[in-house]
């Protein structure tokens, strides 16, 4: 049950994620922003969030191929019609997609290594059977 309440908050978040990337795209450029100082570094760090929530719950493979088309998806969709808004459409920012959405991937696999790593080390010392009967004793 706390792994489906884990995969559907994930997703909502997701969700909200990809909203925020698509409004903050399509506003007209303006004085309002200039980047954080490194070109293509917001699409970087918006990109490698929106994959990792994505991806943070996934199981299956093709889930996984099926998420990162559609983040990539997004980001060209995006690209292709920032025109239409005043804006413009620019290549290195498809890069910067695609390596933010490459590198929340990368970090959602390690994350899923280590927490592997340390519950498999936490049973073979019985620390994990050694915390589960101290949760049981009564105070």
């Amino acid at each position: 049950m706390e792994k489906m309440l884990r995969v559907i908050a994930t997703g909502r978040v997701a969700l909200v994620a990809a909203l925020v990337i698509v409004v903050l795209s399509l506003i007209p450029a303006g004085n309002w922003y200039h980047g954080l100082g490194i070109e293509g570094l917001d699409h970087y760090i918006a990109y490698f969030a929106l994959s990792f929530l994505l991806l943070y719950g996934c199981q299956d493979r093709l889930g996984w191929a099926a998420r990162m088309a559609g983040a990539m998806t997004l980001g060209l969709f995006i690209e292709l019609v920032q025109p239409y808004f005043h804006r413009g459409m620019e290549l290195p920012d498809v890069y910067a997609n695609a390596a933010g959405i490459a590198s929340g991937a990368l970090l959602v696999l390690l994350v899923r290594a280590a927490v592997s790593f340390l519950h498999r080390h936490m049973l073979d010392f019985g620390l994990a059977k050694a915390g589960a009967a101290a949760d049981n004793v009564a105070p």
